[in-house]
C-alpha cells in the first residue's frame, strides 16, 4: 500500500504505511528505502535521511539507498551529496539512475570537465542511457569539442526520439 500511495503522489499516507512495515520487519532494506524516498517527497529532510541511514544499517551496498540520500542532501549539504551519488555508483558501476543524478548535478552547476569525465564513465561502465549520453554532448560542447558532442548528440537523440533535450543537443552541436 505505501508504494501505491507513493505512486499516487500521496506522500503521507506512503509514510504511514511504511512506518508500520519497517516496524513489523527491521530488517527490509527496501522498506526503508521506500520511506526514505516518501519522507523526502513530503518534505521531511530529517526523517528521510534518518530512514535512509537505516537502511544503509541493514545493507551498506544498497546503491539505491545512497543515491535517495544523496537526493535529500541536495536540501542540506551538496558536497554531502556528491559523495552519496558516488557511493552508489561505487556500490553498483552500471546504476544508470545514480550517473544522470550525478550528470544533473554537474550540468546544473556548469562542470564541463566533470560533467565529460563521469558521463564517459557512464557510457564504459555500460550505463549510457540517452540522458547520459545527452549530458555527455552538453560537456563535450561546452568544452569545445564540437564533433563529439554532436556525435553524443545524435546517439542520445537516436536513442530516445521523444525526448525534447536530445533535439536541443542536436541543434547546438550543429550550431
Amino acid at each position: 500500500f505505501g508504494v501505491k500511495a507513493m505512486q499516487e503522489d500521496d506522500y503521507e499516507q506512503a509514510i504511514f504505511f511504511l512506518q508500520q512495515v519497517v516496524e513489523d520487519n527491521p530488517e527490509w532494506v527496501d522498506a526503508f528505502y521506500f520511506l526514505g524516498k516518501a519522507q523526502r517527497l513530503a518534505g521531511d529532510v530529517a526523517g528521510s535521511i534518518k530512514s535512509l541511514d537505516a537502511a544503509l544499517k541493514v545493507d551498506q551496498d544498497f546503491a539505491p539507498a545512497y543515491l535517495e540520500r544523496g537526493r535529500t542532501l541536495l536540501l542540506r549539504d551538496e558536497l554531502a551529496a556528491e559523495r552519496d551519488f558516488f557511493s552508489a555508483i561505487d556500490k553498483d558501476p552500471a546504476f544508470v539512475e545514480a550517473y544522470e543524478e550525478l550528470g544533473t548535478y554537474y550540468a546544473e552547476r556548469r562542470l564541463w570537465q566533470r560533467l565529460e569525465t563521469y558521463m564517459q564513465r557512464a557510457v564504459d561502465e555500460g550505463a549510457g542511457s540517452p540522458r547520459v549520453l545527452i549530458y555527455l554532448s552538453e560537456a563535450k560542447l561546452n568544452l569545445l569539442k564540437y564533433e563529439d558532442a554532436l556525435d553524443f548528440a545524435l546517439q542520445g537523440s537516436a536513442d530516445d526520439p521523444t525526448m525534447l533535450d536530445g533535439y536541443l543537443a542536436v541543434g547546438l552541436a550543429y550550431g
